[in-house]
């Protein structure tokens, strides 16, 4: 179980890295080529998960 979580854990490391690398992503919308930063995206994923979480518990 232990070197599971240690297999898991070192492709976790390799996919931050190269998530770091590919600093942006491009989007088309409706024809038009959208360039968000992958932090931005990553902010905005949480942002809009802690909200939805919110909503949930009321």
């Amino acid at each position: 179980m232990e070197k599971l979580g240690q297999i898991i854990k070192k492709s976790y490391e390799k996919e931050i890295i190269l998530t770091l690398q590919i600093r942006f992503i491009t989007i088309k919308i409706n024809n038009d080529k959208v360039r968000i930063n992958i932090l931005d995206l990553v902010r905005i994923y949480l942002n809009t998960a802690h909200c939805v979480q919110e909503n949930e518990n009321e």
